[in-house]
């Protein structure tokens, strides 16, 4: 069962869905029919987790999937419809080798600074332009210092674009990247990876709980 209890979705300023409520029973097939505007996308975007609730909500089985990643969302209803045992992860998640950036770094470099470099140096070397790798100090360093708060919220905490980090749109010291430290990071992530999947292949089953229904 997919509920959605007095959704309001908007693009900034401009609100989309306007408090709508909508139920689809396990096993029908529910048709969104409207004009252009209407709010068919929106609709599909919020259940998907591409677009932040404003208010309401969006029940699945009963679970509330308000602030989930898509992947998240996906791997709920793997798990609730089809009884799969469902990871979601995202690369940096899976952690980097120990002391392989300055602390600094790792948390102010996040647009094209020393290890997003270094990687592209390790997988596509030819696309990087060696005399254009310089030390772009962001402005998140600056405000984490000047406002705690907010810049404990990190360099993805509020809407930015690009230059708001530095004028030339990166965000942190590439001089410090390399092909060398970019395989390292690759083969570390790799090798966490297989882990995962050994990890999840060598789960019991037998401890996971009972279906929505009842059934084991």
């Amino acid at each position: 069962m997919l509920e959605i209890n007095n959704l309001k979705v908007g693009y900034g300023a401009v609100l989309a869905l306007k408090g709508i409520d909508l139920s689809v029973p396990a096993g029908e097939i529910v048709c969104l029919i409207g004009p252009n505007g209407a709010g068919k996308t929106t609709t599909l975007k919020s259940i998907l987790g591409l677009l932040p609730i404003m208010e309401g909500d969006i029940y699945l089985q009963g679970e509330s999937l308000k602030g989930l990643a898509t992947a998240q969302i996906v791997a709920r209803h793997l798990r609730i419809r089809h009884r799969m045992l469902v990871a979601s992860c995202l690369w940096p998640q899976l952690g980097l080798p120990e002391g392989i950036l300055p602390p600094d770094e790792l948390r102010f470099g996040i647009h094209a600074g020393a290890l997003e470099t270094a990687l592209v140096q390790a997988i596509r070397p030819e696309l990087v332009r060696a005399d254009r790798l310089a030390r772009f100090d962001p402005t998140t360093r600056e405000r984490a210092a000047r406002a705690p708060v907010l810049g404990g919220l990190g360099a993805t905490g509020f809407g930015w674009m690009a230059q708001d980090l530095h004028p030339s749109g990166a965000a942190g010291d590439a001089t410090l990247a390399s092909a060398e430290l970019g395989r390292s990071v690759l083969d570390h992530v790799a090798g966490r990876l297989l882990a995962l999947v050994r990890e999840l292949r060598d789960q019991p089953l037998g401890e996971l709980g009972p279906g929505p229904l009842g059934r084991g």
